[in-house]
């Protein structure tokens, strides 16, 4: 969940655009590379699906922490 924007995670990058309080979409690209590639005995069954899991908890916060400071702008705005 991003605010006001969308996030798409690919291949080898990872995109989030973000709406601003002005009408402005503002787009950050991520180079992604998963641990999985570095050591392939992650790519197990069970080890796979806990680095999935962790991979996108991080890149999800990241995302969100983008989208809040391009929403948070907005707020101080208001005061």
């Amino acid at each position: 969940a991003v605010i006001e924007g969308v996030m798409m995670r690919g291949p080898g990058v990872t995109a989030t655009a973000v709406r601003e309080p002005a009408g402005t979409i503002v787009v950050q690209k991520e180079p992604t590379k998963s641990i999985a590639d570095t050591y392939p005995i992650l790519k197990k069954p069970f080890l796979r699906g806990c680095v999935a899991l962790y991979e996108s908890l991080v890149i999800g916060m990241k995302a969100l922490s983008f989208s809040a400071k391009a929403a948070g702008d907005e707020e101080e705005e208001m005061s």
